[in-house]
């Protein structure tokens, strides 16, 4: 696939699973009262086997692979050689660092959503999961526009300006005590939320060889997933140990345990989001830089189109040469009928 097709392809996966975060809840709980719960696991079971089906049943195209890479078959040397080129490539490292700041809140957010429904918006628990259905919504609006216009943004533009707007969003609904508010600010961090993955599967793509794209990848998921689950930890212990009776006032505003765990949050998300601002300035990635297969038609085209409004201009001023030619003898028949 061509690299500027890659952000709307990414959006389209984005789309998807957005879907099925709305749909799952509802669907569940349509199975759970309707056949109980042994079929609704084992329905759920079986989805990742149909899962399994979709995924063998890709024929991926072979790649070429280099001399030297095919005669490592060491686990540990290619291991060692995905770390190498990790650490050696500013764009990988930058966006490492600064979403495993995001992570490192966000946890928190997935580990006291429920208290923070009941405790801060004084909104009943039933009323969770609708906005968790909120925010897969704005998933996939997000989706959507980030598709359609994350290449004309920028990869590296898109995601450190989303990654900056989702930090202000998480810092505005943890001041929030209203479900009608936070259901708007839900949408909207669903919505910014799935333009940062939209952006950054491609930047990932673009700046990693296709041979090492494997190996990028077991680096990144693993590492994202464990601070995923310290964050998580760490925010549970925090609010049931030392911040359980935790009330302080600043400058007018009253803080609790879960909303001051949620500003922490949004402050290292708008963190991790200018990190990558400043780092990735000046970046220059493939997709803006080299054109795709359909440009080049176009241009070819063009120049095709060109070409031709070229000759065109020529046979033009050659008959008009052959006109102003034939002048002067038009001009002597007519003096000459005229003479008596």
């Amino acid at each position: 696939m061509d690299e500027p097709h890659r952000a709307r392809a990414t959006g389209l996966t984005q789309l998807i699973v957005s879907l099925g975060t709305v749909i799952g809840p509802s669907l569940a709980t349509l199975l759970f009262f309707k056949v109980g719960v042994q079929w609704a696991l084992l329905l759920n079971a079986l989805s990742f086997v149909v899962s399994f089906l979709a995924v063998l049943a890709i024929r991926a195209p072979q790649t070429a692979v280099s001399g030297e890479l095919e005669r490592q078959g060491n686990f540990l040397r290619e291991f060692g050689q995905g770390i190498r080129f990790y650490a050696g490539n500013r764009v990988l490292m930058t966006m490492l660092i600064s979403v495993t700041l995001v992570m490192a809140g966000a946890g928190a957010l997935n580990a006291l959503g429920i208290f923070f429904v009941t405790h801060n918006l004084h909104t009943p628990v039933s009323f969770f999961g609708f906005l968790s259905s909120v925010l897969g919504a704005g998933s996939i609006v997000g989706a959507v526009l980030a598709s359609a216009f994350a290449q004309r943004l920028g990869l590296t533009r898109t995601f450190w300006l989303s990654l900056v707007a989702a930090g202000v969003l998480v810092l505005v609904y943890a001041r929030l005590t209203n479900l009608v508010p936070a259901m708007v600010v839900l949408f909207l961090l669903g919505l910014v939320t799935t333009a940062v993955d939209v952006a950054a599967g491609p930047l990932v793509l673009d700046v990693t060889p296709r041979e090492l794209v494997g190996r990028v990848a077991a680096l990144l998921n693993p590492a994202l997933t464990l601070v995923t689950m310290l964050s998580v930890a760490a925010a549970g212990y925090l609010y049931s140990t030392v911040l359980q009776s935790f009330h302080a006032t600043l400058v007018g505003i009253t803080f609790g345990p879960i909303d001051t765990i949620f500003t922490v949050t949004g402050i290292l998300v708008v963190a991790g989001g200018l990190y990558a601002m400043v780092n990735l300035r000046g970046v220059i990635l493939n997709t803006e830089t080299e054109p795709s297969s359909e440009a080049l038609k176009e241009e070819d085209q063009e120049a095709k189109e060109e070409d031709q409004g070229l000759l065109i201009v020529r046979a033009l001023r050659l008959r008009m040469k052959e006109l102003r030619a034939d002048e002067p003898a038009i001009y002597a028949s007519k003096n000459e009928h005229r003479r008596p």
